[in-house]
């Protein structure tokens, strides 16, 4: 189950979409999967907003992993915390790190971010 901010489920904020697959978890990924953090002064929830209807063409939010055109993401979430908003991605790879940053970067500094967000390699992943 995937929750979604704006609808209702247990609570009026949130409403229920259907979750995608796992993946078997005998996966293989060859150069092993990379964590993207984003938490920069110039990113609000507001902007991330923006650069979302600038990858889906006008819609409100992301709502699932592949969306406008989206390749290679694992896992996605983004939270408004004490210290600013966060985004903390899971990609398959750096080439799909990079295939998305070519795309997204225009619409974020459009929107008023600029700071790249940083990478890591995964020393341990668990999921599903």
């Amino acid at each position: 189950m995937i929750l979604a901010a704006g609808a209702t489920a247990a609570s009026s904020r949130w409403r229920e979409t259907a979750a995608p697959a796992c993946p078997p978890a005998a996966t293989a990924l060859p150069e092993g999967p990379i964590l993207a953090i984003h938490h920069a002064p110039t990113l609000t929830a507001e902007r991330y907003d923006l650069v979302a209807r600038g990858l889906t063409n006008g819609r409100d939010r992301l709502e699932s992993l592949s969306d406008g055109g989206i390749r290679g993401l694992l896992f996605h979430a983004a939270a408004q915390g004490d210290d600013g908003f966060w985004v903390v991605d899971i990609w398959e790879s750096r080439e799909a790190i990079d295939r998305f940053s070519r795309r997204v970067r225009p619409i974020a500094e459009a929107a008023g971010i600029t700071e790249p967000m940083k990478t890591y390699a995964l020393h341990n992943l668990l999921s599903c």
